[in-house]
């Protein structure tokens, strides 16, 4: 999970971090681990008017299916979690993201609304369902000994310590190795023509979301139909258009 910022003296020079994290869906030179960071964009220096009143504040989530994107892609726009508890309006992925949220019993209190454009966790590409698959066959693209090892803890030791790069090129070779498996049809390039993204709209996203185990830092660790029977809510203003 993402660690809380060292504090400091002085002010700190944020002008000109353009960063996005390693992404699999695009490449770039812009591309860093260190990119982590919430684009704040605001009418007034002073939050606070001469009148004691606080501004309120949207938090944006960008989209690009879990697997790209970034903030700086729109202007003016402003991590998830974290970034809520310091401070929603967002598309695609984003947008799933935000409902993902609203069933987050961690957040609650710090959301007022939310508007989603497009998807919902509900979407079937919103829930990754062969997460530990995934990760043991992008370990064996860079290591062909997990071909035959599945010891978890060994997996995590080589996918935190191999440089960012070798990952990402990993995660591109996994992709579209699969992508290329589930076609039936041989005389095109199934890559090129889509058949990815058509298997992880039924299927999830590869890079998706998963179950995670319960701890304070967890968003998600139950099964999303379940979590929408399990009371109570927190009751927020929320629209959204065109989901599915």
């Amino acid at each position: 999970p993402p660690l809380q910022p060292e504090s400091g003296d002085g002010i700190r020079d944020t002008v000109g971090r353009n960063v996005s994290c390693y992404q699999q869906s695009a490449d770039g030179d812009c591309e860093s681990e260190d990119c982590l960071f919430a684009n704040i964009f605001t009418t007034k220096l002073s939050p606070i008017d001469g009148d004691g009143t606080t501004l309120p504040v949207m938090f944006f989530m960008h989209g690009e299916g879990f697997d790209g994107g970034s903030n700086m892609w729109e202007e003016p726009e402003i991590f998830s979690t974290m970034g809520l508890s310091w401070s929603q309006l967002t598309p695609s992925a984003g947008s799933a993201s935000v409902t993902y949220h609203l069933l987050n019993r961690e957040v609650e209190g710090l959301i007022q609304g939310g508007i989603c454009e497009s998807e919902t966790y509900l979407s079937p590409w919103s829930f990754q369902r062969r997460a530990r698959e995934t990760a043991f066959a992008t370990a064996a693209i860079l290591n062909d000994t997990f071909l035959a090892n599945n010891n978890s803890q060994d997996q995590l030791e080589l996918l935190q310590n191999v440089p960012a790069k070798a990952l990402d090129i990993a995660s591109d070779k996994y992709h579209d190795r699969v992508s290329c498996e589930t076609s039936t049809n041989t005389n095109y390039d199934c890559v090129k023509a889509g058949n990815s993204t058509k298997l992880e709209a039924s299927q999830g996203f590869y890079w998706g979301l998963v179950i995670e185990l319960k701890d304070e830092d967890a968003l998600i660790t139950k099964k999303m139909h379940g979590l929408l029977k399990i009371p109570p809510f927190d009751l927020v203003q929320f629209g959204g258009d065109a989901f599915y």
